[in-house]
């Protein structure tokens, strides 16, 4: 049974530098978007199966998680969840964030904070120069000479850039550095709003690049300038670096370099002492082959998002790479931000090889644990999806649903299953029949029926989810009506929220220094 923690008590623990608790606000992201506590890390009830042996590797590590504070139980839900998976020190805190509210401390909004901030404060201290949008495109008219750089991930350049941009994302541009010192040509650098294209100019300058500046508001400046993006063509170029000068900087700062044979010792010893292992190569290279316990994320995306992985600043977290820098540069931006105990591994993964240890290949698609669910819950294939006695119940997210759905389905996600499922049974859902139920993530289907069985309802799930049916020749409809009344669960970008959404994103991240 968890125990409780008051907000005095939690005040105090978060005043810790580092911290050494795991906070998470365990609502919907959409709902922790308009407000949560300082700090804390967004892990949805519906993903933390799926995600907390990542983000917390120790199952003795203290961890408080914390609800809007209102009587629908889901911080207990959570609470439960975590002592399933063996973690033994969860706190719930009493009375949620509204307490937290009406006790005067504050509050933050919007996703990824603390690395936005951040980037603000590199803006300012640091002295990171920019231009705007106008000045970008005078350049070009006049046939200026310069590089101008998208640091976005290939997926993000792929849908939309600016004419002329070049795909070299994040860390990537420690291999272009040593090129465009050489050269001496102005480098443009932006991303879709402000903080990578901040981080990746002053990225620059430390690697000797004397000419750059960051596009101010990058991509949705652009199209608020009254500008089109146009698709990226990506272009891939080879990394030229050895990594000295990164490797300089991050000596300089403070950042450990462990062997081999130290980083497999704390890899293998990670549930007892607790260490995060990131590998900041690409995607591709990840898959191709890592380090078990690692997680991917490429090193410009990892600064970006520090709250999404390293949930408890005091543990160690330990960089890998190809032995080029990348690493050392991203583990510099982690001393940057305050994280105690950074390290890499000393000639990254071609160390690691010659060190003759074991790298995995592409990550199993489903977890042992959630394997074995699978197979131990009910399922009922696509095609007798049609018999009478049966009712599909999507449990994705509004997203997901809107965008296509089963004809018929019933609809409510799986963070609300508890809470919600009696109010849908009066809209037709007959607890004496048979439940199906699907989602997009198959996973998030598996893991509900063995909720529903639990209370002791008649359920199986459908096999391949939304994906098997239509793989059967079944439709998928869309919808932009949801049929139950929820607090928003997904958090849209900026740049898919018009031209006020846009700008009111922008505000609130330039304002982050002076909150």
């Amino acid at each position: 049974m968890a125990g409780d923690i008051d907000v005095d008590a939690l005040a105090g623990l978060m005043a810790e530098r580092p911290r050494s608790l795991a906070l998470f606000d365990i609502r919907e992201a959409g709902e922790a978007e308009q407000g949560h506590i300082p700090f804390a890390t967004f892990l949805p009830r519906r993903l933390i199966e799926l995600r907390i042996g990542e983000l917390v590797p120790s199952t003795a590590q203290d961890i408080v998680v914390y609800d809007g504070g209102e009587a629908d139980g889901r911080a207990a839900l959570a609470a439960a969840t975590l002592a399933e998976f063996g973690y033994r020190a969860v706190r719930i805190l009493t009375g949620g964030l509204g307490a937290w509210r009406a006790a005067g401390r504050p509050v933050a909004t919007g996703v990824n904070v603390p690395s936005k901030r951040f980037g603000e404060e590199i803006h300012e201290h640091d002295g990171v120069e920019s231009i705007d949008s106008d000045r970008l495109a005078q350049m070009r008219a006049a046939g200026e000479t310069f590089e101008q750089w998208d640091v976005r991930t290939p997926a993000e350049f792929g849908r939309a850039t600016l004419p002329g941009s070049r795909n070299v994302p994040g860390v990537e541009i420690v291999g272009r550095a040593t090129e465009a010192a050489r050269e001496g040509s102005l480098v443009v650098v932006h991303c879709a709003g402000r903080t990578r294209g901040i981080i990746a100019a002053r990225t620059l300058a430390l690697l000797g690049v004397e000419r750059v500046v960051a596009l101010e508001n990058g991509t949705m400046g652009w199209r608020l300038s009254g500008r089109t993006l146009v698709p990226g063509d990506r272009v891939e170029a080879p990394f030229d670096d050895d990594g000295a000068v990164a490797g300089a900087l991050a000596d300089a700062s403070g950042v450990l370099r462990l062997s081999p044979a130290e980083v497999e010792r704390r890899a293998r010893r990670h549930a007892s002492e607790p260490v995060i292992l990131v590998d900041v190569r690409s995607e591709e290279a990840y898959l191709a082959g890592h380090i078990a316990s690692s997680c991917s994320r490429p090193g410009g995306q990892l600064i970006q998002c520090t709250d999404e992985v390293l949930a408890v600043e005091a543990v160690p977290v330990i960089l890998v790479d190809d032995g080029n820098g990348r690493a050392a540069m991203a583990a510099y931006w982690l001393r940057r931000m305050g994280f105690s105990e950074v390290a890499l591994l000393d000639g990254g993964v071609p160390a690691w090889r010659a060190a003759g240890l074991p790298l995995a290949k592409r990550p199993a698609t489903v977890p042992a644990w959630l394997a074995r669910l699978r197979d131990t819950v009910p399922s009922v294939a696509p095609s007798r999806l049609g018999e009478a006695s049966r009712i599909v119940l999507d449990v994705g997210t509004s997203r997901d649903f809107k965008k296509g759905h089963i004809p018929g389905a019933l609809w409510l996600p799986r963070g609300w299953l508890e809470a919600r499922l009696a109010e849908i049974s009066q809209d037709g859902l007959d607890f004496g029949r048979e439940i199906v139920v699907t989602a997009a993530d198959e996973s998030q289907a598996i893991l509900a029926v063995a909720t529903l069985r639990r209370l002791g309802h008649r359920a199986s799930w459908l096999a391949g989810g939304n994906a098997g049916w239509v793989a059967q020749g079944g439709t998928l409809e869309s919808t932009e009506h949801l049929p139950l009344d929820l607090p928003q669960d997904v958090v849209d970008p900026p740049y898919l929220k018009g031209e006020a959404g846009m700008r009111a994103y922008l505000d609130w991240e330039i304002a982050l220094t002076g909150s």
